[in-house]
This record gives C-alpha cells, structure tokens and sequence, in this order.
C-alpha cells in the first residue's frame, strides 16, 4: 500500500528564527519527514542549488535578503527552478501573499502554525511534485521512444542514388517532428527500370509514421513477389492493392501519393498518382502537369490504378514532391505554394538538379529561418534530371 508521506522527503526550512524552525522541524519530523534548516537566504540558495530539496519553507521576512529575492533567485536558476517553494509569512497583507504567488511559490502557510496545516499543505505540494517529475520522466522516456522510431524510420529512406541508374537524382527530406508521415524511395527494378515515390501518411506522429513504415515494407515484399517470368512492375495493379490493403476503416488514416517507374534505357516514365500534388515535368523549357489522378488518396477503396506514361528527352528535370513544401509558411504566414514550386522549377530549366535544390533549399531557409521552429507538415522532394 502506497504511504501517505514520501519516503524521506528533504524539506528544506529557511527562516532567521530559531524558535520558528524548531517549531516546524518538530512539526514535520513527526510526519517522517528529513529537514534541513537555514537562517538566511544567501545560506539557503546555496544549499538548494548543492543539495536540491525536495521542497523550501521559505519565510518572506528576513533581514539579509527578503524571501520574495530568495525566491526569485530560486526560480532564475534552472538548477532550482523546479522545487516548490511554501512561503511562511506573519502578515496579514494579502498583496505580500499575492507578490509570493506571482514570483512563483505554489503555497503559503500563515504564522501562527497549526501544525495539521503546515503537514497538509506539505503533503499536498509533495504529492504534486512527485506527479509532475512522473509526467516529465514519461514524457523524456516517450521523446526518447520517438528519436528511435525517429532513426528507424529515417534508415528507410534512401542514403545514397543507386549506382549504375543513369540519371541524377536529387532530395529534400524533412519530418517535422522526430517520426513523420512521409517516406520516399528508389528501387531497382528489372531491365534499367526503378520505382521513385514520395508518400504522404495523413496525420503526424507516431501512428503516421509506423503506417509509413508498413508501407514501405509493403511495397518490398510486393516487389520481391514479382518473378522474372511475370516480366515488369505492374503499377496499376499495385496501386489498386495498395489503396485495398490500407483501408481508412482498418488504419484510420488514410494517404497521398505519387509513383514513378523510370525506364532508363527507353527514355520513358510511367506515372500514378493518388490524391497527392501532380508531378512536374520541365522538358525543353516547358512545364508539363503529369496528370495521372486515380480519384483521390489511397485508403478509400476508390483507387482505379490509373496510370499514364511520357517519353522523357534528355535534360529533362521531373519533381515529385507532398503538400508539405506548398504549405510551408513564414513568421508572417506567407505560404510558399505551388506556384512557387512551378516558378522556381521553370527559372532553373538550364540548372543542374544540384542548383535547383539549392534554391529550394533557400527558399525553405527563408521562410523557415530559425530551423529550431515547427513547421506544420513533413516536407519530401525528389527531383530527377535525365
């Protein structure tokens, strides 16, 4: 059975009279509390930041330093800022109590002591500081439970551009938290072909982001499934099995996406897309939307496995890219948005894929300036020269 008082408990009592620290030692001890006890506050700053109580009975009026400056100081230092702080005061002027409120004490106890007050009010300020350093440890043991899922989840994406591919490829991929919704990939497929996706799990956190992980096994094993006598990568079949196996009724979430094959050796791409911006094609100076719309995302049933295919001429550029990027906004709310996307794209249409994305990447610099800001969604590009 849990015990009403914590288990040698650290109070720290701070008052220049002898008698009244006696009296509260006294007091407390016969609660099974351990007490310390200093008559100034330089002595008791000192000690708090040393020894770190587990709570201060704090007397506002000394001669040194008055209690509201020990408090203040108390609360400044991030060593001691977290210790509940009872302040003792003979005064019956409800501003002083008000003043010792608003520098921070979470309590105060009247002079003269009635002792059951003095262990109740304790006791309570106790009982709360315990649950709020459970909650911050949870809380510290939960974000270090996401960096790891964080870290998974960022080995599936790529590292490197597969060798021997052909073409130049390029990325940008930012979660906006430590796990995130989006995921993207280059997979060899057979005969110089490769499948580039970005996807888009709705939703943030750790539910889009196993969901993204689930996804992206799906996609290997249905790969590693295809024999070399079933001959190439059936897109529009795999976008119908995709939409049927992730079902918004059975995940609760449903998702956007588009995918790419490259056929590198023929000059061709085929192209799905569900529900996600449209990918761009910058080909002979001209900005081409590859339209290829299965009646919205992935996760309803409705996906019909649309796709369509483009001949590709050489130094030709291909975007593919989630809403993140559009939806990025500055400390003014100014949104980034798809025209910009397109605009940025055409002004580069004699760059190389490395020059695109730095300007891509200036462009988020400048509406993402301080990189320690949240920003509304995940962000994934993957930008392809031929």
């Amino acid at each position: 059975m849990r015990s009403e008082v914590f288990e040698m408990n650290r109070i720290l009592i701070v008052d220049d009279d002898r008698s009244v620290r006696i009296l509260l030692r006294s007091i407390l001890k016969k609660k099974g509390y351990e007490t310390s006890e200093c008559e100034d506050g330089v002595s008791a700053v000192e000690f708090c930041v040393k020894s770190n109580p587990d709570i201060v009975l704090l007397d506002l009026l000394m001669p040194d330093m008055h209690g509201l400056d020990v408090l203040k100081q108390l609360k400044e230092n991030t060593q001691t800022a977290s210790i509940p702080v009872i302040v003792l005061t003979g005064s019956t002027d409800q501003e002083d109590k008000l003043s010792a409120l608003r520098s921070g004490a979470v309590d105060y106890i009247s002079k003269p002591f009635v002792s059951e007050e003095v262990t109740l009010r304790v006791g309570t300020q106790l009982r709360i500081h315990e649950l709020i350093s459970s909650l911050q440890s949870a809380v510290r043991e939960l974000e270090n439970d996401l960096e790891a899922a964080g870290r998974i989840q960022r080995a599936l994406v790529p590292s490197e551009v597969p060798q021997g591919i052909g073409v130049d490829i390029n990325w940008i991929y930012m979660p906006s938290s430590s796990v995130g919704g989006d995921i993207f990939d280059i997979i060899p497929l057979e005969h110089s072909r490769y499948l580039v996706y970005v996807l888009d799990v709705s939703g943030h956190g750790i539910n889009a982001a196993l969901v993204s992980v689930m996804v992206h096994r799906f996609i290997e094993d249905f790969r590693s499934s295809i024999s070399p006598e079933d001959g190439v990568f059936p897109l529009a079949d795999f976008m119908k099995m995709l939409d049927a196996s992730f079902l918004f009724e059975r995940f609760e979430t449903y998702m956007t996406a588009s995918f790419v094959i490259l056929d590198t050796m023929n000059g061709e791409v085929e192209v799905s897309n569900a529900g996600n911006p449209h990918p761009l094609l910058l080909q002979q100076g001209v900005i081409q939307v590859l339209d290829s719309e299965n009646n919205g995302a992935i996760g309803f049933g409705i996906v019909e496995g649309i796709t369509r295919k483009y001949r590709i001429h050489e130094g030709s550029k291909l975007l593919l890219f989630t809403d993140g990027i559009i939806d990025v906004r500055d400390s003014n709310g100014s949104r980034i948005g798809e025209g910009t996307v397109i605009d940025l794209l055409k002004s580069e249409k004699d760059s190389a894929l490395g020059e695109l994305f730095s300007r891509f990447r200036g462009l988020l610099k400048k509406h993402l300036p301080d990189t320690s800001r949240s920003f509304e969604d995940d962000i994934t590009l993957v930008g392809i020269q031929f």
